[in-house]
């Protein structure tokens, strides 16, 4: 078998690495992955206000650093495809290609204005203001769960997908178990979305792209505007999915995500 060429993953907003190891199990029978929380994963603070998602690049240069990996591939789902694409434009030294799966973000005009409204009008701004009303705290994992499946938001994942989810998004906090990622931190993402149209225009490394079907996240025109960023990219749709693709079909994302780094040459044929 050839060598597992070093692979950085970033995971999505409000999410945990855990809730992706089943993808994970499947990418990491060809690549050496790294997956690293994100920066507010654990924490009880709250976020600067002035904080943007690209500044969160140099976390993802940072990581590799402390695994001795001089370049890697990276592929982020969601918000995390989104950071790996400002730190694939800033720093083109440092990653091989740029895979991301369903990158969250806004039209162009949406960035600009938002980036000049003040918090307390942003913060009422869909999804950012359900998700400060939303629960964070619970007794127990079983009322966590239970509080899961009447949302609706998880069921086309796996049982094994869904264990894994759940045990990624709580950890022991109060009386019960709370959060993993902290809801004030996902609002305030929620609350400063990108357009990284610019960002992936400078990617010089090869660009693989998967997205699942439209959705508020990431819909048909926005994604249009992106492949038109990259005109030598990979791109493909799997739209029996929709933006929680990896979670809820990880082998096909896997398969697709190699089938694409291959194409591109970063990897070697089967």
């Amino acid at each position: 078998m050839p060598s597992r060429p070093p692979a950085l993953f970033l995971h999505a907003n409000g999410f945990a690495p855990g809730a992706y190891t089943p993808l994970r199990q499947a990418l990491e029978q060809r690549l050496r992955l790294v997956a690293p929380p994100l920066r507010p994963v654990g924490r009880s603070d709250t976020p600067p206000p002035t904080l943007q998602w690209s500044d969160l690049a140099d976390d993802a240069v940072r990581v590799l650093d402390e695994h001795d990996i001089d370049r890697a591939i990276a592929i982020g789902h969601s918000m995390g495809g989104t950071i790996l694409t400002y730190a694939a434009a800033a720093h083109p030294d440092r990653f091989t290609a740029l895979a991301f799966i369903e990158p969250a973000m806004v039209r162009p005009w949406q960035a600009a204005v938002v980036r000049w409204l003040p918090a307390l009008v942003r913060h009422q701004l869909q999804p950012a203001k359900a998700t400060f009303a939303k629960r964070d705290t619970w007794p127990d994992e079983a009322a966590f769960r239970a509080s899961c499946a009447k949302s609706g938001l998880y069921e086309g994942l796996s049982a094994e997908a869904m264990g894994a989810f759940v045990r990624a998004a709580i950890e022991p906090g109060g009386d019960g178990v709370r959060l993993t990622f902290p809801k004030a931190w996902e609002a305030h993402f929620y609350a400063t979305p990108p357009f990284p149209g610019e960002a992936l225009g400078r990617v010089q490394a090869p660009v693989v792209g998967l997205r699942g079907a439209s959705s508020v996240f990431l819909d048909d025109a926005r994604w249009t505007q992106l492949v038109a960023r990259q005109p030598s990219g990979w791109f493909r749709q799997l739209g029996e999915h929709g933006h929680l693709l990896p979670l809820e079909a990880p082998e096909a994302t896997a398969d697709a995500l190699l089938e694409g780094l291959r194409a591109q040459g970063v990897l070697p044929g089967p």
